[in-house]
């Protein structure tokens, strides 16, 4: 797996709308991002074939129900360790899990 990092969901946004070879298999978001929420990111990639991770420190029944019906694979409380990370990611990529 390949990694990009952006530190606002705006940054990521707009790498998308101007680079059109630019295609992530998927997105790991936080909830509380600058700028723009995680959440909105989710929203503004409804549609797309872009799977959606979502991170978050804050355990909130209600934003899990959300961003996980909104088409979110993915939604991690933190604090998890990186081999959480990855295999959650691997599963939403369809990679097979790494023992």
């Amino acid at each position: 797996m390949e990694a990009e990092v952006f530190t606002t969901g705006e940054q990521f946004l707009d790498r998308l709308s101007s680079v059109p070879s630019f295609r992530p298999g998927c997105a790991v978001l936080d909830v509380q991002m600058p700028g723009i929420s995680g959440l909105d990111v989710q929203r503004r990639l409804a549609g797309s074939l872009i799977r959606v991770v979502i991170i978050t420190a804050h355990d909130d029944a209600a934003v899990r129900e959300q961003v996980l019906a909104a088409g979110a694979v993915g939604y991690l409380r933190k604090p998890f360790n990186g081999s959480v990370l990855i295999r959650t990611v691997q599963m939403a990529l369809g990679i097979p899990l790494t023992p």
